[in-house]
């Protein structure tokens, strides 16, 4: 719907039910509901509470590398389940985890949205608006534009982003280490 339609409603008249129905993209919300049911079944599993205890392994103790691999993590899952979805799993364990190192969760949480929003961008299933794009007619008519190509179109601008995201963390990261010495010091 154009612009103009949506002026003339406000001013007008009220739209009919049916309207309103026509308006909602059932397919966006099928996927988006199967989406949390896949969410759910995940939850229960206890897959992201392993996935954080095999982090914290791999990063052997190191913030930096725990930061990498949680962040890189929360953008793969981002790419295949809803951005949204995915933080509301994996912030309740990183709560978890940076309680018991007693490092405040804070800095964690938001790298991983950042990360999430990196991630879902990256796919036409990981982010709502890529969804909606991806489910319109004029490009579902388009022979040439599938889960790949998207994807394979979005690459360069996922790669930039998230290497200049980490550039900012690690220089957030080694600012605070400084500052902290510097408090220690005096």
């Amino acid at each position: 719907m154009h612009a103009g339609y949506w002026v003339h409603v406000v001013l007008h008249e009220r739209p009919t039910f049916e309207a309103v129905i026509s308006w909602i993209d059932f397919q966006t919300v099928g996927l988006l509901f199967g989406m949390m049911i896949m969410v759910g079944i995940f939850s229960n599993t206890g897959f992201f509470e392993y996935s954080a205890v095999k982090a914290y392994k791999f990063s052997r103790g190191n913030m930096w590398y725990l930061t990498v691999i949680l962040c890189t993590f929360t953008g793969c899952v981002s790419a295949f389940l809803d951005n949204v979805t995915t933080i509301l799993l994996i912030a309740p364990v990183t709560m978890r985890l940076c309680r018991v190192l007693e490092v405040a969760p804070e800095p964690l949480l938001i790298a991983e949205v950042m990360f999430s929003n990196i991630g879902g961008t990256a796919t036409p299933i990981g982010d709502p608006p890529n969804i909606i794009i991806v489910n319109d007619p004029r490009v579902m008519a388009h022979p040439d534009i599938n889960f790949g190509t998207f994807t394979l179109h979005a690459a360069p601008g996922v790669i930039l982003a998230a290497i200049v995201v980490f550039c900012y963390l690690y220089i957030l990261q080694r600012v605070r280490q400084l500052s902290l010495s510097l408090s220690l010091a005096c």
